[in-house]
């Protein structure tokens, strides 16, 4: 029984294997769908301006890229949230939970490799050898 059947996964998981690879890269797009849905929020309240909308787009084409298991989109999505970390030391002093986005981030990155691996590590097991 591994660590995701336990339900213990945490922010660092373990990947053997092409699902739980999967599963990692699930957790990047969990953290890209949780910072969509506080943008859209606070865009509806109106407590940021409309231009937010932007950054909304940017996090769901990110989500969707990692969803996808694209590694470019996952690099991408660390990238988004150390500039977000960035931004928020350096006008707010404070980084609040970002860093733990950038965990689930980095861990989007870790299982889109890591899927991206397996798969080819299948397809080479599975090609007929050629005499």
């Amino acid at each position: 029984m591994s660590q995701w059947d336990k339900g213990r996964a945490g922010i660092w998981p373990e990947i053997v294997d092409r699902e739980t690879a999967h599963k990692a890269a699930m957790l990047g797009v969990w953290a890209a769908a949780f910072s969509g849905g506080v943008t859209i929020f606070s865009i509806a309240v109106g407590s940021t301006s409309m231009y937010s909308i932007i950054d909304f787009v940017m996090v769901c084409a990110i989500g969707f890229a990692i969803f996808k298991h694209s590694r470019i989109g996952a690099i991408f999505g660390v990238l988004l949230c150390i500039d977000y970390i960035v931004h928020k030391i350096t006008y707010h002093n404070t980084a609040g939970i970002l860093p733990l986005f950038l965990l689930y981030y980095a861990n989007g990155v870790r299982g889109c490799f890591a899927y991206d691996r397996f798969v080819k590590a299948e397809a080479a097991i599975a090609r007929p050898i050629e005499l």
